[in-house]
């Protein structure tokens, strides 16, 4: 019973890993495009998006895809409009197409599975060339996925809720923030000024964090992207701005943007997609209509290498060519939106080694053709759907219980769900025995893990007979510290998996061990110590998990 509940806890920290990565399995994009990588390899497939801008799609944690945009209409998972998911962007009288580059956006909700933020910006052309000073406005509404049975819809008195009438850029991301909360930053157009709006289980801040911040005095078209650590943000800037490419600096626990540092001058820049390791970043650029993608190595250690590294990866010809979009897959590459001129069939491109420098990053630019024609260009990749980070910690105690006595065990307070490894799922257990007792406790936040060792006093009739073995961290990641009591030395500690199977022996001559567990992979193990002329024998188990 003690390794069912062992295990039990095992696969709910592993799960919680693992649910944000799936998020972004199935993409919707371009002129009825999409990509699907739940088989490991992406596979080419229809939807009903139709779009010459950008768009943003998102899967339930296992992986499934829920619903789609593209800025004005929200998609099921069928291709179908949800009930009330057209006209989702606010009319106004000049509006040409609500189809921005990079102004779709879905948030899950912290505290509620079935909920989701859909965030919309309105094209900024309509101001640039047209003067209509409505344009850029920002938009948010919320779909339920148990409305239409179970298809999702926007929910009533949800729908087209504005939240910023000042100006917003088409550059719109989310980053995980540090305090169970996750930021919503766009941009203003006429400025330097960055806007990240607080998500929380309480719902959107409307006061957001302000950042002036910028070598430009316009920031209409491109890409921003922040990094996998979310220590770094790169803004692309096309056509109007006075740089092309720039690098910042980005404070997840406060939202705040600083230390702008240009890295290209070409007012060409596109898109920008950062390498999975964070050393890397790549760009696509209109490069004087020739359509490029460029590799800048951010690891070299002052700005000047930095921007000497600048690597071109591939280049096209002909009039109009631009290597459009870039972003990173779910399997660790980086898929490169193609050129167009239409009709031809929809390409994407593939960084197969993204954290390798230079050339050895190996980019194909035609890992994947679609089957059939498109009769819209660019068609931006989706926008990246992110959570929370689930921060995990850990806290250990120990406490004395008499021969014949019991207590009370309390884990700490503040969370939804409780798993011993006693297998008891509430807040607080009675024992009567010493041993060690550890709860893994879990909320949308993220899970925590208490471990108390239980030990009984000594007396002098006793002490030789008496042991223990105490295993920390628990659970533990690449290492772990054996303490022995009353054991006699020198001796062997054996790890074995759930099978019995050694895994590793340490000779021990100290009653304290370190042990490194870095080549264990994740699971439940068997720690014990033999030693001495008494062959004394000590047990524990321990959770390793990364």
């Amino acid at each position: 019973m003690k390794k069912l509940s062992l295990f039990i806890i095992l696969l709910a920290i592993l799960s919680l890993q693992a649910s944000a990565q799936k998020r972004n399995n199935v993409w919707a994009y371009g002129d009825r495009q999409g990509m699907d990588f739940n088989s490991g390899t992406p596979v080419l497939f229809n939807t009903s998006i139709h779009t010459l801008g950008g768009s943003a799609s998102v899967c339930d944690t296992s992986g499934q895809l829920l619903f789609y945009t593209q800025g004005d209409t929200i998609f099921n998972k069928l291709g179908t409009i949800m009930p009330n998911g057209s006209g989702i962007i606010a009319p106004y009288a000049s509006n040409s197409t609500p189809q921005s580059s990079q102004g779709q956006l879905i948030v899950p909700f912290i505290n509620n599975p079935n909920r989701y933020y859909v965030f919309s910006e309105e094209i900024v052309t309509d101001d640039i060339f047209g003067g209509d000073t409505a344009a850029g406005r920002l938009f948010y509404c919320v779909v339920d996925m148990t409305l239409d049975s179970g298809r999702g819809d926007v929910v009533s008195g949800l729908r087209t809720v504005e939240l910023d009438s000042a100006l917003t850029s088409e550059k719109m991301i989310a980053i995980p923030g540090d305090n169970c909360n996750i930021w919503l930053l766009v941009h203003s157009i006429y400025s330097n000024r960055f806007k990240a709006y607080s998500i929380t289980d309480s719902g959107i801040s409307t006061t957001p964090v302000i950042s002036d911040s910028g070598n430009s005095s316009m920031y209409a078209f491109g890409k921003m992207k922040v990094s996998p650590d979310r220590t770094k943000l790169a803004v692309s800037n096309f056509l109007f701005s006075e740089y092309g490419l720039e690098l910042y600096d980005f404070n997840a626990a406060t939202g705040m943007v600083s230390n702008p540092i240009v890295i290209d001058t070409l007012q060409e820049s596109i898109s920008d997609c950062f390498s999975p390791d964070n050393s890397k970043l790549y760009v696509t650029s209109f490069d004087g209509g020739n359509g490029a993608l460029y590799q800048f190595n951010l690891s070299l250690p002052s700005i000047t290498a930095v921007i000497a590294s600048k690597t071109l990866l591939f280049e096209l010809g002909g009039p109009g060519c631009s290597v459009y979009d870039a972003k990173r897959g779910p399997d660790g590459k980086v898929y490169v939106k193609m050129p167009y001129s239409a009709p031809v069939n929809d390409t994407i491109g593939c960084i197969n080694f993204p954290n390798l420098a230079g050339t050895a990053c190996g980019f194909t630019n035609a890992a994947l053709v679609s089957a059939a024609p498109i009769f819209l260009g660019n068609g931006d990749l989706p926008n990246e759907v992110v959570e929370m980070i689930h921060d995990t910690t850990y806290a250990s105690s120990t406490l004395s219980l008499p021969a014949g006595d019991s207590t009370i065990l309390t884990a700490t307070t503040g969370y939804t769900t409780y798993m011993w490894s006693t297998g008891d799922t509430s807040a607080a257990i009675t024992i009567t025995d010493s041993g060690t007792y550890y709860v893994t406790c879990i909320n949308y936040c993220g899970r925590h893990t208490d471990t108390f060792y239980v030990t009984q006093p000594l007396s002098v009739t006793n002490v030789n007979a008496q042991s223990a073995l105490a295993v920390y961290p628990n659970p533990a990641k690449t290492n772990i510290t054996i303490s022995l009591t009353n054991a006699s030395l020198p001796g062997n500690i054996n790890i074995t998996d759930m099978t019995g199977r050694i895994v590793k022996q340490v000779a021990v001559h100290n009653t304290t061990t370190n042990i490194n567990t870095a080549s264990l992979t994740p699971g439940i193990y068997n720690i014990t110590y033999t030693g001495g002329a008494s062959a004394t024998r000590q047990q524990a188990h321990v959770v390793i998990a990364r």
